[in-house]
């Protein structure tokens, strides 16, 4: 990762657990008078990219995954809630 921004775009089937790699798809960009959004198309063809996780981070999500098996549970609202709560501007 080169940036808070990919790394705050990234959706879970873009993970690959078994080969320990992520594919880039996309970066958190701030729309004035809109708010934060994913612009999924990168400047150039070398946006798109698969980089490989570090071994902490795999075991990581492994066990964040087993946590939470059904990800899109969880409602536009009350991740709004989240980030409204966590302070981060």
């Amino acid at each position: 990762m080169t940036g808070i921004g990919e790394t705050a775009a990234l959706v879970r089937d873009a993970l690959d657990l078994d080969a320990g790699t992520v594919d880039v798809r996309g970066t958190v960009v701030r729309i004035k008078g809109h708010g934060l959004s994913i612009k999924w198309r990168p400047k150039s063809k070398n946006g798109f990219r698969t980089p490989d996780l570090p071994s902490w981070a795999v075991t990581m999500l492994r066990t964040r995954a087993a946590a939470d098996p059904d990800p899109g549970a969880a409602t536009r609202s009350s991740a709004r809630r989240r980030w409204a709560a966590s302070g981060i501007r």
